[in-house]
């Protein structure tokens, strides 16, 4: 996640943009970005979290911009949905409960439903230029 933030960011940098905002269920990437000591790795943001900012941050921007701004602004957006083993082997692995309720093909066939379905409701929000990125350890 962080190398495909520091590739973004460079893209970024490239086309000129100068304001850059970054969310990310990694707390480690988003301190590290920030330059901030403090670790917050046990605070990571639901994708549904992450859906009701996306709105509230359209909302706001509706009322900065305008409505025909704001969805120019965000149909021209990047944005970059990481998802990868760490989500997987985090989740299943670590908490007893449901690596007992379901068998890893199972586990992994619901992350890959709730990505997909994180990725289908920000494109109907307005978002054309998504980007999923992993790495796979």
């Amino acid at each position: 996640e962080v190398e495909a933030c520091r590739a973004a960011l460079l893209l970024a940098a490239h086309q000129g943009w100068r304001e850059i905002e970054i969310e990310s269920d990694c707390s480690i990437l988003v301190t590290a970005l920030h330059q901030q000591v403090e670790d917050n790795y046990e605070h990571a943001i639901s994708l549904p979290q992450h859906l009701h900012y996306f709105k509230e941050y359209q909302g706001k921007l509706n009322k900065v911009a305008g409505s025909k701004k704001e969805a120019t602004i965000i149909k021209g957006a990047l944005y970059l949905l990481s998802a990868g083993s760490s989500d997987f082997v985090q989740n299943y692995y670590v908490n007893p409960f449901v690596n007992k309720l379901y068998t890893p093909d199972q586990y992994g066939d619901i992350l890959v439903g709730a990505f997909t379905r994180f990725i289908t409701d920000v494109y109907g929000l307005g978002a054309r230029k998504i980007g999923v990125t992993s790495r796979f350890t």
